[in-house]
């Protein structure tokens, strides 16, 4: 009889139903739930708030309004001065390779050494000033205003994530990413902002810079200098249908902006349905 009631009180421990204890499992699963859902709703809210200026909630001073028109206006002005390098690249390569910097130029500029007689160190000190003379403002962006103005330039999680990937990279694999800023499938802007963000030393970041489009202008005219007659020759068929060129580029870069936004527009309405 005493087992018999030992084992009742086991059992009775147990709640039924109807106990109040019985849910107690099921609510915690439901808070569990509704904070996971509360993270959830607070992660969308953080990735759809809007990108703060550069300086943040502070006033902006001169300086700061002076670096942003740069930081705005030199891809705008490579923008609208774009359309017409098929004018300008076959009339004045070397003022070209001065203003853009751009290695297609630099290569047409050595090829105009060759044939016109120019020595080809010319060629490439155009190139390498058009290379090096802007690239320091983005340091200086990303020193002046850190994390803020890399969150305005990557204003997409991936391009963010991007960014965050570099900064963690030791010192000295950021800084030979400097070096090779300007090569293919290196995000140069992104990498110089990045570089100010980490507290790279300006002196360490200018002889990187320095390095990177010395490289690059006495590759691409050396390029072009030995290529010689068949580049200019090149240049000068590009320059007989420039106007074509300039038109086929222009509808090009609308038809492009076009299907960006759309895509975005896309992924944005994806992400709220």
């Amino acid at each position: 009889m005493a087992h018999e009631e030992r084992a009742d009180d086991k059992h009775g421990d147990l709640p039924d139903d109807g106990a109040p204890g019985a849910g107690r499992g099921d609510a915690q699963n439901g808070s569990a739930h509704d904070t996971g859902a509360d993270n959830s709703a607070g992660s969308s809210a953080e990735a759809e708030k809007p990108i703060p200026w550069p300086w943040g909630d502070r006033k902006p001073s001169k300086a700061d309004k002076v670096l942003l028109g740069f930081i705005i206006g030199l891809p705008l002005f490579f923008l609208v001065i774009f359309p017409l390098r098929p004018f300008l690249i076959a009339k004045m390569p070397v003022l070209l390779s001065v203003i853009t910097g751009a290695k297609t130029v630099i290569a047409g500029a050595g090829a105009f050494a060759k044939v016109e007689g120019y020595p080809l160190w010319f060629a490439i000190l155009a190139g390498f000033i058009g290379a090096v003379k802007f690239d320091w403002l983005w340091w200086l962006a990303g020193r002046h205003w850190g994390e803020n103005v890399v969150r305005l330039v990557a204003n997409t999680p991936k391009a963010y994530r991007k960014a965050a990937r570099i900064r963690d990279l030791p010192q000295w694999l950021l800084v030979v990413l400097v070096v090779f800023g300007r090569f293919p499938g290196v995000p140069g802007s992104l990498v110089w902002l990045v570089a100010g963000w980490s507290g790279m030393r300006f002196r360490t970041f200018i002889s990187a810079n320095i390095a990177c489009a010395l490289l690059v202008s006495t590759v691409s005219a050396s390029l072009g200098w030995f290529i010689g007659q068949p580049a200019v020759d090149l240049l000068k068929l590009i320059d007989k249908y420039a106007l074509w060129i300039t038109l086929a580029l222009i509808v090009g870069t609308v038809i492009w902006t076009s299907k960006k936004e759309r895509d975005r527009a896309a992924k944005r309405k994806n992400s709220e349905s």
